[in-house]
């Protein structure tokens, strides 16, 4: 009865775990799909401000409403990093916390296992006493008997002294007969009983051993459901990460996309002006020729020559200095090209050093799974022996996931931070071609210096609000 209620009790813990597990996949599915619903919203908006920039562009707009625009675009670009960074920081505690719950619950699992085993102990040892006890009660029983066979033997020789008769010695053969096989029977009933109680401590021994053995089995697979629980969750994380990450690739390269069209436009726009103004100035030329053709008749040829060569001479300047600038602004493409380019090399090489990680991590899960396989197999024979080594082994296997964890943030922390250097650098670079582009054009615009101050003060209040934040998170 005892052994059915402890299976029933086991069974029904069973079932729980199974239905907090059951649970937990069914809020973790949620929280993905939210996150997926998430990301679609975030796109679509992305490519509804896409095909508003491409109308813009068709209909045509005013430089200063362009960079207006440029502006906005890069402030909700560096918002909505910041969202996948404060993003980033809540989900990690999240992770955190349930490594946290599947310790507890490894170290729940362990001590039940061993008040299971203590339980199991004290009843072998409850019914070793027993077994004492009634072998001491027996041997106290045979020594009774023993004394009072031999108390009417010592009765019946005197009585044969005192009386001394035949019929009284044949009657005290008969007694001694009498005992002699009620002797032997209980030494037979002795012996039973204690055969008996031999076989059911073997039962039970056998009981408890099956029952640790099944405990055990259960042990390693709760173990095992565990660690590939734990590792189906790192391969979603992994791949939630280089979702992100891809996703941010694709944001970026359609940025240099629509910054190159516009850069584009904005040429085609600052050519079609110069041709205009060269065609006005030739008109406003022509129109003061016209004017003048009497004054000019009565000038000297002389002058008229010199007139024709300053002409000649400033449009030759002009077209030097449209030639520089073109220069200028080619050499800035290629230095815009080339620092794409190391981006995405430094960005590949990055992506290949995870993948490596990636493998070297699981050739390192695949050997430890193998060693614990191995040493269950050798420590299954002898119950001590597998009790130090399952201990010992546990705690290697745990110190080698907290030191494959440690490696993994530090892996993680160390990506991240050359992300935000490269980063940080590309908008450094963006800035500083800007500002080359900017300064010479929009150095007399009262506009362009009321964008520029508008940007320092969000970027300012963006990283105020970014360091309140994380003293919020508790992130140093």
């Amino acid at each position: 009865m005892e052994r059915q209620e402890y299976l029933r009790a086991i069974e029904r813990q069973e079932h729980l775990r199974t239905r907090e597990r059951q649970e937990y996949l069914r809020a973790m599915e949620r929280q993905e799909y939210l996150r997926a619903r998430e990301r679609q919203e975030h796109l679509r908006a992305r490519e509804r401000q896409e095909y508003l920039r491409a109308m813009e562009r068709q209909e045509g707009g005013k430089q200063w409403y362009l960079r207006a625009r440029e502006s906005q675009e890069y402030l909700r670009a560096s918002e909505s990093q910041e969202y996948f960074r404060v993003r980033e920081i809540r989900e990690y505690p999240k992770a955190r916390e349930s490594q946290q719950y599947l310790r507890a619950r490894d170290s729940q699992e362990y001590l039940r296992a061993r008040d299971s085993q203590e339980y199991l102990k004290d009843r072998e040892s409850q019914e070793y006493l027993r077994a004492r006890e009634s072998q001491e009660y027996l041997k106290s029983r045979e020594s009774q008997e023993y004394l009072r066979a031999r108390e009417r033997q010592e009765y019946l020789r005197a009585r044969e002294r005192q009386e001394g008769g035949r019929r009284w010695y044949l009657r005290a053969r008969e007694s001694q007969e009498y005992l002699k096989a009620s002797e032997s029977q209980e030494y037979f009933r002795v012996r039973e009983s204690w055969e008996y109680l031999k076989a059911r401590e073997s039962q039970e021994y056998l009981r408890a051993r099956d029952s640790q053995e099944y405990l055990r089995a259960r042990d390693s697979q709760e173990y095992l459901k565990a660690r590939e629980s734990q590792e189906y969750l790192r391969a979603r994380d992994s791949h939630e990460y280089l979702r992100a990450r891809d996703s941010q690739e694709s944001l970026k390269a359609r940025e240099s996309q629509d910054y190159l069209r516009a850069r584009e436009s904005w040429e085609y726009l600052r050519a079609r002006e110069t041709r205009e103004y060269l065609k006005a100035r030739e008109s406003q030329e022509y129109l003061r020729a016209r004017d003048s053709q009497g004054y000019l008749r009565a000038r000297d040829s002389q002058e008229y020559l010199k007139a024709r060569e300053s002409g000649e001479y400033l449009r030759a300047m002009e077209s030097q200095e449209y030639l520089r600038t073109r220069e200028s602004r080619e050499y800035l493409r290629a230095r815009e090209s080339q620092e794409y380019l190391k981006a995405r090399e430094s960005q590949e090489y990055l992506r290949a050093r995870e993948s490596r990680e990636c493998l070297e991590t699981r050739e390192s899960r695949e050997y430890l799974r193998a060693r614990v396989s191995r040493e269950y197999l050798r420590a299954r024979d002898s119950q001590e022996y597998h009790k130090d080594r399952e201990s010992q082994e546990y705690l290697r296997a745990r110190e080698s996931q907290e030191y494959l964890r440690a490696r993994e943030s530090q892996e993680y922390l160390k990506a991240r931070e050359s992300q935000e250097y490269l980063r940080a650098r590309e908008s450094r670079e963006y800035l500083r071609a800007r500002e080359r582009q900017e300064y010479p054009r929009a150095r007399e615009s009262q506009e362009y210096l009321r964008a520029r101050e508008r940007q320092e003060y969000l970027r300012a209040r963006e990283s105020q609000e970014y360091l309140r934040a994380m003293g919020e998170l508790g992130v140093p």
